[in-house]
């Protein structure tokens, strides 16, 4: 009874304690160990004591162990209990299913699930979970004890051995300063990280993401062993060698299949012609599926297969058009990169951050590139998505592997421009008419519209609007890219509003824009975290608006908008109003700049969406008569 009495009282303390911090998860210890025994095998045992505070993390209480055919879970332990130590549910090895849903058309991952319900909070749970792998070894589990916002993290260890005469294990930590303690135990090397007191980190808005800010080690072998393969780590050039070593023999088509790529560019002139006109040939003749069974996660399906099937992942459609291309002598090669991360770890090479493919085409003996996504090629040739444009990636080639860099949109290329036509009616009804135009990376924002019917585009459209018991007359959505180039997709939308102002006595209070509909500044909370973290604008954009009002005969202006002129360094806003020969002349243009700043700059950010809040929903007041 007076241990059960000692544990609540320590519990109280962090309780309170995690409170102050504003701890949704107190991580009371974490501890990993791995064991490396050869290129091909390893055990992880990883014990995990922590407690749920409340329900906003209540998904942490499920269980969720990804597997596949090469790994074997060989011991799993689950306890949940209240702060007093009464047990509320215990989950054995035998209870958890085999989950094998997934998006790829084939893959042997699968996970190994249990849902969990805490019945009250807190909750105590206590897991450990030890899983063998013995075979195909890439990269080793990461050492990541604050996974998630709002984590206090009391005590977190890792520790990983291995044999220094078989392997060499390269590491690299990020966000910490912690050194590793090293020892020699036996033949074994020893290395072990530990952490403490790590305070939980709070969501900012416009902040560094999670990965930026929560300390981690990765780990990886320099030599590596994957299904028949051998591979070296040890720089990026080098990993890009194991990485073509996997296209070769991949990339041959037979005879008639190359006479019907020359009968679809025979009347093209130029390189970017042919270009264009294999890709749009092979966005209606194959489709995306991902393959990721064994090696081929990482090696392309060979051209011919795609071409027989008709589908491909990211990897195997690129080297398809890689192949085409090459067949008319059209120089060209593949890129592996990553989706999430915009920088490779220039003294860390590994697999992780390369989880894409793409095709870059050299023009003019390497003078100019033309990218290609090749899982999309209903998106315009040369357009670089959202998702990868900055980013780094890994060209691969047989005269050398080597790092380069994806071009990315200037922040107003990034383009929405509307034009908008308003005749305001007496009875404060109006005609509406509005033409917009999305450009780069506000194309694939839209881009969906293309594949909705028109009932759906009707719908998708009209909610971007401020327009009230209006009856929509025509609408229309067109693609109108032009390739290598702009990247761009054009809306109209008209009708009559039957009231689109506010009449009051002699009075009409007519909104100047009824675009932007919904736009609000960020909450951005005066916390220890917003003054301390830098400001981060991670895409850059500009917005364009374009409006024209007529004002009914025997109407005057008796108020207008002021004009407003914003200028800061990480965006800018400007309105100006102007009335001539009958018309209400608007233009209002918000510009964002991609970028880092100073924590203070929030404030000021917040200034600015405020006005431009008020700007989107300022009136001009008209007087009758």
């Amino acid at each position: 009874m007076i241990r059960r009495l000692l544990i609540f009282c320590l519990l109280f303390v962090w309780c309170v304690m995690a409170n102050a911090q504003k701890a949704d998860v107190i991580v009371l210890l974490d501890s990993t160990s791995v064991k490396v025994k050869s290129l091909s095998y390893y055990s992880c045992e990883h014990h995990q004591k922590f407690m749920l505070m409340n329900s906003k993390n209540a998904d942490l209480a499920n269980i969720v162990i990804g597997m596949d055919n090469d790994t074997e879970l060989s011991r799993f332990e689950y306890v949940m209990t209240d702060v007093l130590g009464n047990v509320l549910r215990k989950v054995k090895k035998s209870e958890l299913q085999r989950f094998e849903y997934s998006r790829d058309l084939a893959t042997d991952f699968y996970r190994l699930i249990a849902e969990v319900t805490p019945p009250s909070y807190p909750v105590i749970i206590t897991r450990t979970e030890k899983i063998t792998r013995n075979a195909n070894v890439l990269s080793y589990p990461l050492f990541l004890p604050q996974k998630q916002y709002g984590m206090n993290v009391s005590k977190a260890v890792y520790q990983i051995e291995w044999p220094e005469n078989e392997v060499n294990i390269r590491y690299k930590p990020m966000n910490m300063s912690a050194a590793p303690e090293v020892e020699q135990v036996g033949r074994n090397k020893v290395l072990r990280f530990t952490l403490t007191g790590l305070a939980p980190l709070s969501r900012v808005p416009y902040a560094p993401s999670l990965d930026e800010q929560a300390p981690y080690v990765l780990f990886a072998p320099e030599k590596f062993s994957y299904y028949g393969t051998e591979g070296s780590m040890s720089s990026w050039s080098s990993l890009g060698r194991w990485n073509y070593g996997l296209t070769k023999d991949r990339q041959l088509l037979p005879e008639s299949h190359l006479e019907k790529v020359r009968e679809v560019i025979a009347d093209c002139h130029t390189e970017r012609e042919k270009i264009a006109k294999l890709y749009e040939y092979m966005g209606k003749n194959t489709r995306y599926v991902s393959l990721q069974l064994g090696i081929g996660g990482y090696q392309p399906a060979t051209a011919v297969s795609v071409a027989i099937t008709g589908f491909g992942d990211c990897k195997g459609l690129s080297n398809y058009m890689h192949t085409m291309l090459k067949g008319i002598g059209i120089d060209s090669r593949l890129v592996a990169i990553g989706t999430e991360d915009p920088k490779l770890i220039p003294d860390f090479a590994n697999v992780n951050q390369l989880d894409h493919m793409v095709l870059a085409v050299m023009l003019e003996q390497g003078k100019d590139t033309v990218w290609l996504e090749c899982t999309n090629s209903k998106l315009s040739p040369g357009y670089i998505h959202e998702d990868i444009s900055g980013h780094e990636a890994l060209l691969l080639s047989s005269d050398g592997c080597h790092i380069v860099r994806l071009p990315e949109y200037a922040d107003s290329l990034n383009l929405r421009h509307a034009d908008i036509r308003i005749a305001i009616r007496h009875d404060a009804s109006a005609d509406v008419s509005i033409d917009e135009v999305f450009s780069n990376h506000r194309y694939s924002e839209t881009f969906h519209l293309l594949k909705e019917k028109e009932q759906e585009q009707r719908t998708t459209i009209s909610s971007w609007y401020k327009l009230p018991n209006t009856s929509f007359g025509s609408i229309s959505v067109k693609d109108s890219s032009k390739p290598f180039d702009t990247a761009q997709l054009k809306t109209h939308l008209d009708g009559v509003c039957a009231k689109y102002a506010n009449l009051t006595g002699r009075r009409l209070f007519v909104p100047i824009n009824p675009s932007h509909k919904g736009f609000s500044p960020v909450v951005i909370a005066d916390t220890l975290s917003s003054k301390r973290l830098p400001m981060k604008i991670s895409h850059g954009y500009r917005n364009e608006d374009e409006i024209l009002i007529e004002i009914p005969e025997g109407c005057s202006v008796e108020s207008l908008p002021a004009n407003i002129d914003i200028e800061e360094e990480f965006g800018a806003f400007h309105q100006h109003v102007a009335l001539e020969n009958g018309h209400l002349h608007v233009s209002l243009v918000l510009d964002m700049h991609r970028g880092t700043y100073a924590p203070e700059s929030r404030k000021r950010l917040l200034e600015m969406q405020r006005s431009v809040q008020k700007a989107y929903n300022s009136r001009v007041v008209l007087v009758k008569g």
